[in-house]
């Protein structure tokens, strides 16, 4: 499963900001997509990239493009905005005002600041003229406050209405706000501060660190500053007593195999640092610092009193928790739980109606007869990792996976049994007309790079399979079909896709077969590959979905991006549509598509990064997206989803009327919509 970390270093970002321009912003509101919620896990799955508590419960927590508000600790979770940013920062003054920031939705977009006065009851954006993406931000009161972007610091005097240029030509990380006039910044290879309010800058070297990412006082002498340490990469922590006249190392190289990502003060004594994951502790004031062996792997951490801290994590397993302790480290009560204890990686999930539905993944089936309010776990019988699931009735389903395996249940998942498949080989998809006729899709391990696959059909519920269509590598005839999918519009009429090795090896070519007699002879209906570019990369389909006899939709990726082809003649002809759905250079990987009607279709990308044309480097992560239709295939529109600026992809759709759905993913994503996936 392809994976994209959403970049928050502060190196990599430097390369995406522009030239500096100077001037007036204005105010502008944007309203989120409140279209999916979270069932799995809860509150939610996604990483926080940082948070901001007035104590150990009340707080907020931004996540990709989201804001949350928590009154228990991060428990539960409301949202307040959401919008297709990348937020890494949030800070308040009092329980009111507040401002977010982070970086825009494309390379070339301006900061991302937002800003509340009424407790994040509503946020409004405050355009920034400066391109790139802003990484830190804090405010010694409602009105005065400092912000870092590229080589650069902006001040305010207004609450965050306007901006100016306060300091340039060092590479602003994190920045402190003591108050209106003394302010640190972690700038590189020195600190920069101010004791006039950023009439002026003089910078502050700090012993032998370099890299300084992180800044924390505690009053105009006590200090600490994080780093790496000169001519290595590990990560070290300084300490001053005396204003930044004078620095001490305290972090041993041992303990911080990288620069610390967090550092939060309670007081003189009482710090919390986050270094690799782990969550350091001093009761001292840095003297001594203690691995916390209880803390969960964690990102950022708030200091809040002697005893109390909260931590979270921007990306993981599970991902999207906070965790909390009140007595000092020694307990961590965790912000994140799932059903049935699940944070598997789900690939595939089917509902009969809004209350009955499945979804599986590795070797694991769950069930829920809610509409996913709550879900239990069904035991498969098997240890095999299962690909796709198929239910006929409340009674009827099977499940298929790794080595042959097909499993069937006649009383709903109570319990499930083995069926012969008569085959060791990898099984991808199922599907099934009614409790008798289905067809199961597989593929054969490569030969010599190249590889095949298989259809199987049954025609007495799964008692016996026969194998209705093979498509192996051959020396003498070439690459087979490896199928990735079959879907039938009725008993005669059926599709099934998939891709074929090209005859040099240089690339893969999708493919779509065709059906017009059950499966008793199949025809090829495409036979497609790229070739963008000198293309080395797949071309593949891994779904079909179709409402007739004549009307299909076949979804994959290839080096253009996303595929998506249509056919309204039952493939005689086959058109490729929605190729501006991503920006240009993206590389968007549509891993499923469903239909609960004949005009009102859905389909998901499972979250590859967007690559730049010119140095086809990764620029940022595009998230998991669901793209709709409401034409029967033919033009679809891009929706958001909670998770789409974030690490973890959704593979997987079901949807049971034109606004009920869900979509499944990695680490036990689970999301229902109840508006087609729409913003409400």
């Amino acid at each position: 499963m392809r994976r994209c970390v959403v970049a928050l270093s502060i190196g990599a970002a430097v390369a995406l900001l522009g030239a500096l321009a100077l001037p007036t912003s204005t105010l502008a509101t944007t309203m989120g997509n409140g279209a999916w919620t979270w069932q799995n896990p809860l509150p939610q799955g996604d990483g926080y990239s940082n948070g901001y508590f007035l104590d150990a419960t009340h707080g907020w927590l931004v996540s990709g493009g989201t804001i949350y508000h928590t009154a228990d600790g991060g428990l539960t979770l409301t949202v307040q905005a959401r919008h297709n940013v990348d937020f890494v920062a949030i800070t308040f003054v009092g329980a009111r005002h507040g401002w977010a920031v982070g970086f825009p939705a494309g390379p070339q977009g301006t900061g991302v600041l937002y800003r509340t006065v009424n407790g994040g009851g509503t946020w409004m954006r405050v355009r920034v003229p400066w391109r790139g993406g802003i990484r830190h931000v804090s405010f010694a009161t409602t009105r005065t406050g400092w912000m870092t972007i590229g080589h650069a610091v902006l001040q305010t005097s207004d609450g965050g209405l306007h901006w100016r240029v306060s300091a340039r030509g060092y590479r602003a990380d994190a920045v402190q706000a003591l108050t209106t006039r003394r302010v640190w910044v972690a700038a590189g290879d020195a600190l920069l501060v101010t004791t006039n309010g950023g009439v002026s800058w003089r910078p502050v070297r700090v012993g032998g660190l370099l890299a300084l990412t992180q800044v924390a006082f505690q009053g105009a002498e006590s200090g600490w500053a994080a780093g790496l340490t000169k001519g290595s990469s590990a990560g070290q922590i300084a300490h001053t007593s005396d204003g930044g006249r004078t620095w001490q190392t305290q972090l041993g190289a041992g303990q911080a195999t990288s620069a610390p990502r967090a550092l939060s003060f309670a007081d003189s004594h009482d710090g919390w640092a986050t270094a690799a994951g782990s969550v350091l502790h001093t009761s001292d004031g840095g003297a001594h610092w203690v691995t916390q062996a209880a803390a969960p792997d964690s990102s950022w951490v708030d200091a809040l009193t002697a005893a109390d801290a909260v931590v979270g994590r921007l990306t993981g397993y599970p991902a999207g928790g906070v965790s909390r302790t009140t007595d000092g480290g020694a307990t961590w009560q965790p912000g994140v739980r799932a059903a049935a204890g699940s944070y598997g990686d789900f690939v595939a999930v089917q509902f009969l109606d809004d209350q009955k539905g499945w979804v599986v993944g590795d070797s694991e089936i769950l069930a829920t007869t809610d509409g996913g309010v709550t879900w239990t776990a069904q035991d498969p019988g098997t240890s095999e990792s299962l690909t796709a699931v198929h239910f006929v009735d409340a009674a009827n389903g099977w499940a298929v996976g790794g080595h042959g395996t097909i499993i069937h249940t006649s009383d709903g998942g109570a319990t499930w049994a083995p069926q012969a498949s008569g085959t060791s080989d990898d099984l991808s998809s199922v599907t099934f007309l009614d409790a008798r006729d289905g067809w199961v899709t597989g593929s054969y391990p490569g030969v010599d790079d190249y590889s095949g696959g298989f259809i199987l059909h049954t025609s007495d519920g799964g008692r016996d399979w026969t194998t209705q269509f093979d498509s192996p590598y051959s020396p003498t005839q070439g690459p087979g079909v490896d199928f990735g999918a079959v879907a039938f519009a009725d008993p005669e009429d059926g599709w099934a896709v998939g891709e074929t090795q090209g005859p040099d090896k240089g690339f893969n070519a999708s493919v779509i077969m065709h059906t017009t007699d059950g499966g008793t002879t199949w025809t090829q209906q495409l036979d497609y590959y790229s070739n963008a570019g000198g293309n080395t990369d797949d071309d593949t389909l891994s779904s079909v979905a179709c409402t007739s006899a004549g009307n299909a939709v076949a979804v994959g990726y290839d080096e253009d991006g996303a595929q998506i082809w249509h056919t309204a003649n039952g493939g005689r002809t086959w058109a490729r549509v929605g190729q501006k759905l991503w920006p240009l250079g993206s590389s968007v990987d549509l891993t499923d598509v469903v239909f609960a009607d004949a005009t009102n279709g859905w389909a998901i990308s499972d979250g590859r990064g967007e690559v730049d044309p010119f140095t086809n480097l990764p620029v940022r992560c595009l998230g998991s997206a669901v793209i709709h239709t409401t034409d029967g295939g033919a033009t679809w529109t891009r929706q958001l989803v909670p998770n789409d600026a974030d690490a973890e992809p959704l593979d997987a759709l079901s949807f049971v009327s034109p606004t009920r759905g869900w979509a499944v993913g990695a680490d036990g994503d689970i999301l229902t919509t109840t508006t087609g996936g729409n913003a409400p």
